[in-house]
């Protein structure tokens, strides 16, 4: 038995350095099961985190109505913090990513983030009485969600995966829609009951019991996977070499251009569609089927890419707002025309996330996920903030939705030629 493994380890030998055991390719199993036996319950655990972690932002939809009565602050003082969020995240993402790629245990950087995330939102329930508290907690959150929610945990998917890579971090993105259609169905309750004070300090106090030590449990030390068939030469390219890269400046182009076409019509898509002539409440379940649609993008774009062998699904999908948009410009007013289009723009939504941080993993490599991604969320983040005042303001001197929608259409056609052009994906060491 010892000659046996002694055998099987000197065959590992590469450029006269031991492979260690648990860093092999499981050539065995080609289809990637293995990477879901052992990695289900992180991909449910970044599920829950993303989902979680995105509740400060998904409850102010609710509770702004509730604080306006309760503080005087006006509508416009307290959703401001949309734009904070934006830029002061984008600010903090590339230092997030250095961050998390240059710790070896995981533990160090997620459970101190999750923990000061849950914090810093039950903390919103002391806002007040000058609206400046409510913009600095805002802010700390900002600062703190980069290492908290989506850098961090689609940073430890690729690190589990790599075969099924795409279907793991689509079922992790899916923890957002998830924690959209939960909060649609219990936030006016939770507000009447409770408060928008109570609602926020037992949002913070369930992460606290609930995310921080499941995180603590489930990210055990050595549970990362280094994989041999890794992009050829991967480790030899620096972060700076990295976003240097045509790749790169593609793939972060790509996804601020659609990023500020997906928030702005995420923003305006209601007052849209009856500006259009839809009945209000059919324009209200258009708006809930975006959230279906961007969990179907999420998982049907993941499984894709993981069978592609180029761009050519990322781009398609980058292409999809085009479809509604067309339908509105073109078209008489229709309830089922309307509530395609919320699915469509889910869709769109859902697989865009996706895409860049498939394309991020697979063009650059798990070993510098993070601190490559961080660079890109730098402009998409801030994208995300700028698409709903940019379409504000265009519907502001045009007095009609209509320009926004006509805008969409080169823009999405811009990012979807970015990443075709991006030529194939870089060879695997074992290929």
């Amino acid at each position: 038995m010892a000659a046996s493994a002694g055998l099987s380890r000197a065959r590992d030998v590469s450029g006269g350095m031991m492979a260690d055991e648990t860093e092999r390719p499981r050539a065995h199993d080609p289809s990637g099961f293995d990477e879901w036996r052992a990695g289900w319950l992180v991909v449910v655990t970044a599920c829950l985190g993303i989902g979680f972690t995105q509740l400060h932002f998904i409850t102010l939809g609710f509770t702004t109505a509730a604080i306006e009565k309760d503080t005087g602050w006006s509508r416009g003082s307290i959703t401001a913090v949309g734009l904070i969020f934006s830029l002061l995240l984008a600010a903090m993402a590339p230092f997030a990513g250095r961050l998390i790629d240059r710790v070896k245990d995981e533990r160090w950087v997620g459970v101190p983030a999750n923990a000061g995330y849950c914090a810093l939102t039950a903390l919103l329930s002391q806002a007040g009485p000058n609206i400046e508290s409510w913009w600095a907690i805002w802010a700390g959150i900002a600062l703190i969600s980069p290492p908290a929610s989506v850098l961090f945990w689609t940073t430890v998917i690729a690190r589990r995966f790599d075969r099924q890579r795409g279907l793991a971090l689509g079922g992790a993105l899916t923890g957002t829609a998830f924690a959209t259609a939960i909060m649609s169905v219990i936030a006016h309750d939770m507000i009447d009951a409770v408060g928008w004070r109570g609602t926020y300090f037992r949002i913070g106090l369930t992460g606290l019991v609930l995310l921080v030590p499941l995180t603590l449990l489930v990210l055990r030390p050595g549970q990362r996977r280094t994989h041999p068939r890794g992009l050829a030469g991967e480790d030899k390219l620096s972060w700076a070499e990295a976003v240097r890269s045509p790749q790169f400046i593609r793939i972060a182009l790509a996804g601020t251009v659609l990023s500020i076409t997906a928030a702005g019509i995420a923003v305006h898509f209601v007052p849209a569609l009856i500006e259009w002539g839809i009945d209000p409440k059919i324009a209200g379940i258009s708006v809930g089927l975006t959230g279906i649609g961007a969990l179907v993008g999420r998982l049907g774009t993941g499984a894709l890419l993981d069978r592609s062998k180029g761009p050519l699904i990322g781009a398609l999908v980058f292409t999809i707002p085009i479809l509604p948009c067309i339908a509105i410009l073109g078209l008489s007013p229709a309830p089922l025309i309307a509530l395609a289009m919320g699915i469509l723009f889910g869709l769109a939504s859902g697989g865009e996330v996706d895409v860049v941080s498939f394309f991020t993993a697979r063009y650059f490599g798990a070993a510098r996920y993070a601190s490559v991604y961080g660079a890109a969320y730098a402009f998409i983040g801030a994208a995300a903030g700028i698409g709903p005042w940019a379409a504000g303001l265009a519907y502001d001197a045009t007095g009609s939705y209509a320009k926004v929608f006509a805008a969409v259409i080169p823009m999405a056609l811009l990012a979807s030629l970015l990443l075709l052009t991006m030529g194939p994906y870089p060879r695997r060491e074992a290929e």
